[in-house]
């Protein structure tokens, strides 16, 4: 089944934020661990949900970034401030950018986008938080849980996926791409394809019972289990989707703009228009390589 609501989704893993743009939680006692970074626009949301599962800002110990986009690190300008005993780990990737002057002003851009307010709420700048480097391969110990830190690069260099082995949850983050109605999958291959290919036959590797996505929901059951071949049925519909807007005669920037004009009500929210554009054109800039645009 497809979970398309916050609160509990099973194995003791909780969904905050939206759905549309969640984080995750998982723990017990006095040890919690937040897994992606979020949307700037639902801390307040967040701080209820935490509220009302009693668990003490003070205890959440651990928060684990996927990558270094801005609805995936949003809630650190607002939420970390107020979490006087947590570590924030990422790739070494993702702490270059948040060291980047020039990309955080991007990040800054972004975020003043859902919300026009920003300087009222922000706390903190991303390089004064002292991130704790993760790589592709280590297991990272979060009190009673351990995840399997998976390098799935493709949608961003910096990007990586996590495996709870005990629970059997994956948290893939954007590395299957962007689902949508009826159990499709769109490529966020805004790296390059082949590299996201190749992570998601990494990901399949995995048997996985919930598997936890960026965007839109929660997998389970046969869901889960037929993920990872759902999102190369994806990849391969974008492939034949492309192939045929060029037999029409649509140059990159006309197939970007019709592409975008599909896709963008499903990001309306959160993605500015333009930059939704340009990351549909940068998808079919892939494609150059592969001899179709």
């Amino acid at each position: 089944m497809i979970i398309q609501e916050g609160g509990h989704i099973g194995q003791g893993i909780y969904l905050l934020g939206t759905t549309e743009n969640p984080i995750y939680l998982m723990g017990a006692n006095h040890e919690w661990t937040l897994i992606e970074g979020g949307l700037i626009s639902t801390t307040d949301i967040v701080l209820e949900q935490l509220k009302n599962l009693n668990i003490s800002l003070s205890d959440i110990k651990h928060w684990i970034i996927t990558h270094c986009h801005f609805d995936h690190c949003g809630l650190l300008e607002t939420i970390y401030p107020k979490l006087p005993s947590v570590k924030v780990y990422a790739s070494a990737e993702a702490i270059e950018a948040f060291q980047n002057p020039k990309y955080l002003r991007q990040i800054r851009k972004y975020n003043e986008f859902v919300v026009p307010n920003l300087a009222l709420i922000s706390q903190i700048n991303l390089t004064e938080i002292p991130f704790v480097t993760i790589e592709n391969g280590q297991y990272v110990s979060l009190g009673e849980e351990v995840l399997e830190v998976i390098k799935t690069a493709g949608h961003s260099p910096c990007s990586l996926s996590f495996w709870n082995q005990k629970k059997g949850v994956l948290f893939v983050s954007d590395a299957l791409g962007e689902l949508r109605n009826n159990y499709e999958f769109f490529p966020l291959a805004f790296q390059s394809l082949e590299i996201f290919r190749q992570s998601i036959k990494r990901l399949a590797q995995y048997d996985a019972q919930i598997v936890a996505l960026g965007h839109n929901g929660v997998l389970t059951q046969n869901f889960a289990k037929n993920a990872c071949t759902q999102a190369l049925d994806g990849l391969e519909a974008f492939y034949n989707q492309a192939e045929n807007l060029h037999k029409q005669g649509l140059s990159l920037e006309q197939a970007a703009q019709h592409l975008s004009g599909i896709l963008y009500p499903h990001s309306a929210n959160f993605v500015p228009k333009e930059l939704h554009y340009f990351s549909m054109v940068r998808l079919l800039n892939n494609l150059t390589y592969e001899a179709i645009y």
